[in-house]
């Protein structure tokens, strides 16, 4: 179930943040929110962590713009407005600047992810834009994971249901990895198909070994027909290594995100069981296992662009 966060909800989550901030900290916030038509917030994130933000757009605003930019290294950019249609995933590689436009952007709270994804800490400023000239911009920072906590309280029910949904995900990893055999080393990038209907993209960076093995990295977003967005990329410090005919992953650990919670995939050796496939989920942990076999869905497929 996607995030629909009304006024009083956000001001409660601004206001719990700033009650524990220092002086300068909420001098800093109080500034990124009122700025004229363009607003900024310096901020940075690990990887495999996000940072949520939201904006308000007035009514009669006729352009929203938010871009990731000023990047130390890679993170990206997802967008969710008040309507099921009011969604940008961007997931420009490395530095480059991510950006989503809408025009004529329905009124109301619209919640920003920034999610990190290269090792370490990337830093970044991220930038809300208003038109006409005259519209307040604002944007300020919350805790949308607590917020999914609060209506959603995690129970062993929960988390086995989450196991479930991660199964979901699997047929985008199979199609990432049988589309890599075929790959020569550097940037590919897909649109993910089902029949003849784009479900989202992946970006895939391929390194080939000298001695024949290959490793995998993978960024990709899918998003169901209600318009929720689900996440999987590889873990920073932990791509899949597939054996040097890319029929068996040896290695490798994946992040699949459902609505701000990560469930991990283990594949190969770093299943410390010698299963071919492990998701974990926490609390517990929760760890199930499964086979390729097991993966169906099948017609799902990954169409260069």
């Amino acid at each position: 179930m996607r995030h629909r966060l009304s006024g009083s909800v956000l001001i409660l989550a601004a206001a719990v943040l700033l009650a524990g901030c220092t002086e300068s900290d909420r001098d800093r916030k109080r500034s990124s929110k009122h700025a004229g038509n363009t607003v900024s917030i310096h901020s940075s994130v690990l990887d495999d962590h996000w940072k949520s933000y939201a904006t308000h757009v007035p009514r009669g605003t006729t352009r929203l713009e938010i871009r990731l930019h000023r990047l130390s290294q890679d993170a990206d950019l997802f967008v969710a407005g008040p309507r099921d249609y009011d969604t940008c995933d961007s997931v420009e590689r490395g530095t480059r600047a991510d950006t989503c436009v809408f025009y004529n952007p329905t009124p109301g709270e619209w919640l920003i992810d920034v999610i990190g994804w290269d090792y370490g800490r990337t830093h970044y400023t991220l930038t809300t834009t208003l038109s006409p000239s005259y519209k307040e911009a604002s944007l300020w920072q919350i805790d949308a994971g607590a917020l999914r906590l609060q209506s959603t309280p995690l129970s062993a029910g929960t988390v086995h249901s989450e196991l479930e949904d991660a199964q979901t995900l699997l047929p985008v990893l199979l199609a990432a990895v049988e589309t890599a055999r075929t790959l020569e080393s550097g940037n590919h990038h897909f649109t993910l198909r089902r029949n003849a209907d784009a479900i989202g993209q992946a970006d895939l960076m391929v390194e080939r070994m000298g001695d024949g093995r290959a490793v995998l990295h993978i960024k990709a977003v899918r998003r169901d027909a209600e318009g929720q967005r689900r996440l999987i990329y590889t873990r920073a410090g932990h791509p899949l290594v597939l054996d040097e005919h890319g029929e068996t992953v040896r290695q490798g650990i994946v992040s699949l995100h459902l609505d701000h919670r990560p469930v991990a995939l283990r594949l190969g050796s770093d299943t410390g069981t010698g299963a071919e496939l492990q998701l974990v989920a926490e609390p517990g942990p929760a760890v199930q296992e499964l086979r390729w076999g097991d993966v169906g869905d099948r017609g799902l497929q990954l169409e260069s662009r």
